[in-house]
């Protein structure tokens, strides 16, 4: 349908899933918690800011995994590109002032978004987005993101985006091979986690391996047990 400047325009409805609804995949770390939308033009111009909040929603329990029927209407025909964010206060961000019409800037800020693992607030203390233990997740989930570029050249057109999460998932099993049971306080990683991260997915580099921030170090994490009990690691198990 034409627009009031006489474009053509039509309607996206957007189908947008984590890889939890993938065979292999059911864990609760790929639950969108909330999750916005940002519809920008060929010509850098911000058509729409879609946001839902689903963990306040008694509905969805904050389970959700899938969310469909997101409708971007008035897309002038042509190319338009999507950036999806879930859970986007997980790593301290708040998108809500992006407003219909901006113009973006030539460098794409937001593919190319370096997020840091932590940020000092105002009182001095520190908020650490990652690493985080699965306890430590909360209400706020993990950073999920994704990027889909599509051809608008219909009055109604279904779109489907695959989102993944920002960082990875490292799970540790132990086996008690003696006599006794084992109390953990404590876990210690060496100096092999990076203390940034792209906010979204990034093309691989020439030689196959995965795109990485520049300024990126590597420090050691202390874990410690969320009580002084610790966690057990029983005879045999």
């Amino acid at each position: 349908l034409p627009d009031e400047e006489g474009k053509q325009t039509g309607t996206a409805i957007l189908s947008v899933a984590t890889r939890s609804t993938m065979a292999g995949y059911s864990s609760t770390e790929e639950h969108i918690k909330t999750l916005r939308v940002i519809a920008v033009t060929s010509t850098r111009t911000v058509i729409a800011n879609y946001y839902e909040d689903f963990f306040t929603d008694p509905t969805a329990s904050g389970t959700v995994t899938r969310v469909t029927d997101i409708e971007i209407e008035n897309i002038p025909f042509g190319e338009t590109t999507f950036y999806v964010i879930a859970n986007e206060a997980s790593v301290g961000l708040d998108l809500s002032g992006l407003a219909k019409g901006k113009e973006l800037p030539p460098v794409n800020e937001w593919e190319q978004m370096v997020i840091a693992n932590h940020k000092e607030e105002v009182d001095g203390s520190i908020t650490t987005f990652f690493p985080r233990l699965r306890r430590d997740i909360g209400d706020k989930g993990l950073p999920i993101t994704g990027i889909h570029t599509e051809n608008v050249n219909a009055d109604t057109q279904d779109i489907t985006i695959e989102i993944t999460r920002a960082v990875a998932k490292v799970t540790f099993s132990f086996n008690n091979h003696t006599e006794a049971d084992i109390p953990i306080a404590s876990l210690g990683l060496g100096q092999f986690i990076a203390d940034h991260t792209y906010l979204f997915p990034q093309e691989s580099t020439t030689d196959g391996t995965i795109s990485i921030p520049q300024e990126n170090t590597y420090t050691d994490h202390i874990f410690v047990a969320a009580s002084e009990q610790g966690a057990t690691i029983e005879q045999g198990n």
